[in-house]
């Protein structure tokens, strides 16, 4: 429904000025309104998601930032949750029920781009609705988009591969945006996604390779591939020397495929 108010003749920036930020506009108010039919103490949920937006993710920084205690704290994002607005996420080699590493992310992306550019901006947006706009949401949109196209990568892995769990995974100061188990053949995919304006070149894979060493998962046992997501598609020296241990899939690549 969300999609469908777009004008796919304008650019993406006259359709966020028509559609969003103008206030007679019905995706101006939307998860606000939507949040007020649903919920009792809709201010609540706001401020958690407003809090979520600007990346705090782990439940001790929801509870700082929003000044709202672990235990009720809880209790609103299991309703979150619950309506699909916000989903828990664990490391893909952490037990579900075990791991205490759990992080929470806004699900749906508009509600992330609402929440990150228009609900903490209502008085700008009232004054300056053409820099909001300029200054804040067009010079911030790379940044925004990395998430999204993070998540266009898991599901293209989803769709490509034979592993039967695909996620994210983190442990301590290490983050990787990809990785994929195959559990019954003891294979392990790892991955990386750059949503950059230059091409990718092999620092990058070095980089992965040296992260993935990190990672705790059959460690002497398991058999690895890598695969690298780029915006802007990948140097020729990369490209030339991947070989089979390597596989690269640019924008343009993935972009054609779902065509």
């Amino acid at each position: 429904m969300y999609l469908l108010q777009f004008d796919y003749r304008r650019s993406l920036k006259q359709n966020i000025r028509k559609e969003i930020i103008d206030k007679t506009s019905f995706m101006h108010e939307e998860p606000g309104f939507l949040l007020r039919s649903e919920l009792r103490n809709p201010n609540r949920y706001m401020s958690i998601l407003e809090a979520l937006a600007r990346g705090h993710t782990r439940p001790n920084e929801i509870a700082n930032s929003t000044g709202i205690d672990p235990g009720p704290l809880s209790k609103y994002l299991r309703k979150l949750r619950r309506l699909r607005l916000v989903k828990r996420e664990i490391p893909i080699t952490a037990e579900e029920k075990k791991s205490k590493r759990s992080v929470y992310r806004i699900n749906d992306n508009f509600f992330r781009f609402w929440f990150q550019f228009i609900e903490p901006k209502r008085s700008w947006i009232e004054e300056s609705p053409e820099k909001v706009l300029t200054e804040d949401i067009m010079s911030s949109l790379d940044e925004y988009t990395s998430k999204t196209f993070e998540d266009v990568c898991l599901e293209h892995v989803c769709d490509h591969y034979d592993y039967h769990k695909v996620g994210r995974w983190w442990f301590g100061q290490y983050e990787i945006d990809v990785v994929a188990l195959n559990e019954r053949e003891d294979r392990i995919l790892i991955g990386e996604c750059k949503w950059s304006k230059n091409r990718v070149g092999y620092d990058l894979f070095n980089t992965l390779k040296e992260k993935a060493k990190e990672v705790r998962w059959k460690k002497g046992e398991r058999k690895e591939k890598y695969v690298l997501f780029s915006r802007s598609g990948f140097t020729n020296e990369l490209i030339s020397n991947a070989g089979d241990e390597l596989d690269l899939f640019s924008l343009e690549e993935m972009e054609e495929e779902l065509k």
